[in-house]
């Protein structure tokens, strides 16, 4: 979408992607003393655009929707160009616990799939009750505010001796206005709003418990909720659990977990939001998972040691991938 309404056509996405393309070639050799000849790729881009215009190649949709736009070249964010992540939550921070999942509802927001794991909860961290005096952050009409908004509000259950924290959502633009960046139009603040309520009733009212696996899940989850709120955006996510921790395995369990698993649509669930699967080795027992996966068809299983030891499995093993600690939604990439 133009700056005047109207849709781009052919010949300007075209022009927008190769020269968003060959900008973010540029910027890296520069940024990097790399050698860059301007004559070259300027012969070389406008070879790239015929064969393009003429569909004799296209980018990846990512490169179609992404280069060329403010996001990636005013902005400088390239992930908006990947397709998938993960984040281990062995990386959770002390001092600001928060940031780990404000990356992953970042990245969501970008349109990437994160796969996350949930080993941070070995780490024992405490969730606590936020006292008075109540502090509320003005919410800018951003992705990086909503984004903001989460971490300070984990922050204030998963850090010892916080304030309340509330939020103003005056800045957030109502629902339908465009999305120049983005595409599509808002959801206005209704789905953010439910988000921070949704993290206080369900995370705020374990004060005293640890942040386990279920927890880790669960805020995960309702970011996805949120995120692919108003159908503007999609949301993949693939949660990563210990064998044998048979509070991840229930995650989809009806019987165990009714209010994450729940189709009420007054009060639904958000079980949905991620794909679970097992980290699995050789001589696992699979017999606990049995009923599980007759149910629903999870949780999945990989085999972590196998993406960590092997390049293809026809090849003899060479451990040079010992520090994959997950893969992405679809699990093709470790």
């Amino acid at each position: 979408m133009k700056e005047d309404g109207t849709k781009e056509r052919w010949h300007e996405v075209c022009r927008r992607v190769i020269e968003g393309m060959y900008s973010v070639q540029k910027n890296w050799a520069k940024e990097n003393r790399l050698p860059w000849n301007d004559y070259k790729a300027q012969k070389s881009a406008q070879e790239a655009f015929q064969r393009m215009f003429e569909l004799k190649w296209t980018p990846p949709g990512r490169g179609m929707w992404a280069f060329g736009t403010p996001m990636t070249m005013e902005k400088r964010n390239s992930a908006a160009l990947q397709n998938c992540a993960m984040v281990s939550t062995k990386d959770l921070d002390k001092n600001d616990p928060g940031a780990l999942f404000a990356w992953t509802m970042d990245a969501l927001m970008l349109g990437v799939g994160v796969g996350f794991d949930t080993v941070g909860q070995d780490k024992n961290f405490q969730i606590y009750a936020p006292t008075e005096p109540v502090v509320k952050y003005e919410i800018p009409d951003t992705r990086e505010g909503w984004v903001e908004s989460v971490r300070l509000l984990l922050n204030s259950f998963l850090r010892p001796n916080q304030n309340i924290q509330e939020f103003d959502y005056s800045l957030i633009r109502p629902l339908g206005a465009p999305i120049k960046g983005f595409g599509g139009v808002a959801s206005g603040p209704e789905p953010l709003i439910k988000l921070h309520n949704s993290i206080r009733k369900v995370i705020g009212t374990r004060t005293g418990e640890t942040l386990d696996s279920r927890a880790i899940v669960d805020i995960v989850n309702l970011i996805g909720t949120c995120v692919v709120a108003g159908n503007v955006r999609r949301s993949a996510t693939l949660a990563l659990g210990a064998s044998g921790d048979d509070s991840f395995i229930n995650l989809k369990n009806p019987d165990v977990f009714p209010e994450r698993n729940s189709f009420d649509p007054e009060n639904p669930g958000w079980a949905w939001m991620s794909n679970n699967s097992i980290s699995a080795t050789v001589g696992t027992n699979y017999e606990q998972y049995v009923d599980r996966i007759v149910d629903n068809g999870e949780p999945g299983f990989i085999w972590l040691d196998v993406a960590r030891n092997y390049g293809r499995l026809k090849d003899a093993p060479d451990g040079k991938d010992y520090r994959v600690m997950g893969f992405n939604p679809c699990a093709e990439q470790p």
